[in-house]
């Protein structure tokens, strides 16, 4: 697998959409976003700084990571640079944050961001990681509740249906005709 640096916009715009999610007064949203207590130093409720402080988390992964799968290249392993990418995507973050609708500020008036947009910039994020620590990292951690978080946003998510919790349901279920399993091939005599 090869390993890409993501622009500061996208580690911006995820921790922008975690930062509006922490800040809902829906409660039941706010729970499903797991936020570690580092990204709120000292309970800080300044959402540019927790939007910073995310993206900060992200870009950092993703550098690390492009650094193990490249370490002969220069211009990322430099710390200077790193600093630079680190900067510009707190500095997006803080300005998206505050912007009433992150997902027009983020796409562009053309393209507002939708959830699966969202969805889509976790994944892509999500492979671009593949340090053996990636997997026990914040980054993970964050990565994997916005995409939680994201799904349960899109319409229709809370109607379709769970069939152990679904009472429509009394354990029998038909399925289409279409749908059943084809029937396995005999194997031919020799």
């Amino acid at each position: 697998m090869s390993v890409m640096l993501l622009h500061p916009s996208h580690a911006a715009a995820l921790a922008a959409y975690a930062t509006k999610m922490w800040l809902t007064k829906d409660k039941q949203q706010r729970r499903m976003l797991c936020l570690p207590s580092c990204v709120m130093p000292s309970g800080a409720r300044d959402p540019g700084q927790v939007s910073a402080n995310i993206a900060d988390l992200l870009i950092t992964e993703n550098i690390i990571s492009f650094n193990h799968a490249y370490p002969n290249k220069a211009n990322t392993t430099d710390h200077e640079v790193a600093q630079k990418l680190v900067q510009k995507a707190r500095n997006i973050a803080k300005t998206y944050v505050n912007e009433p609708d992150i997902f027009a500020m983020a796409a562009g008036p053309s393209h507002p961001l939708s959830e699966l947009d969202i969805i889509k910039m976790v994944d892509s994020f999500d492979y671009q990681c593949e340090t053996e620590t990636y997997q026990v990292s914040i980054a993970q951690s964050i990565i994997t509740s916005l995409r939680h978080a994201a799904l349960r946003q899109i319409e229709g998510y809370d109607d379709a249906i769970n069939f152990m919790m679904d009472e429509r349901f009394d354990g029998e279920v038909s399925l289409p005709e279409d749908a059943s399993p084809e029937p396995a091939a005999q194997p031919s005599p020799t």
